[in-house]
């Protein structure tokens, strides 16, 4: 799959070479999207094309995917016979009306809920971040629910720069030397 992030509602089009499994000799494709949060897994028959094999989504059928991470299969069939032929990695991302992910907008939420917080002393405890109003108790329930959406947003950032073939921001280097 040529994909590793995908916005919802947008469409995915690409084509997949057959190889040694050529859809003019009978096989089929299919890819297989399983969401690792749980939920329902996502099934795509690859279209034949020739040898090869072409892989069409819509936006409107993308529109009902949730967010998240996905592990996917790619599989080929012929005559009882199956083969997982690659695997990979999918993040499914909702942006919202700015272009910021979900997370993004949830954290900016987040801390300015806890602002709000603060700087009335705890007075006002209702709040709405994301799409979820909750109420909080004490700056401690705020600051796990910070903590919480900076990993979510740090993990989007990170998917991004592979996918981009760059390096992740969270990796430490360490050096190992002989003691004198």
């Amino acid at each position: 799959m040529d994909i590793s992030e995908l916005i919802v509602g947008d469409s995915i089009r690409f084509t997949v070479q057959g190889g040694n499994y050529p859809a003019s000799a009978g096989w089929s494709m299919s890819l297989l999207l399983k969401p690792r949060a749980g939920g329902d897994d996502i099934l795509i028959e690859a279209t034949p094309d020739g040898d090869d094999f072409v892989v069409a989504v819509s936006a409107t059928e993308t529109t009902a995917w949730s967010p998240g991470a996905y592990t996917w299969w790619q599989r080929v069939e012929k005559d009882g016979e199956r083969y997982t032929v690659a695997t990979g990695q999918l993040t499914v991302k909702a942006l919202t009306g700015d272009g910021r992910s979900v997370a993004a907008k949830a954290l900016e939420d987040a801390k300015a809920a806890f602002a709000t917080f603060t700087a009335t002393k705890g007075t006002t405890r209702r709040y709405r971040i994301g799409e979820r109003e909750m109420e909080f108790n004490n700056a401690t329930e705020i600051i796990k629910i910070i903590g919480w959406w900076e990993q979510q947003v740090a993990a989007e950032e990170s998917a991004t720069r592979l996918a981009q073939g760059l390096r992740p921001r969270n990796r430490i280097l360490t050096r190992f030397v002989r003691p004198r």
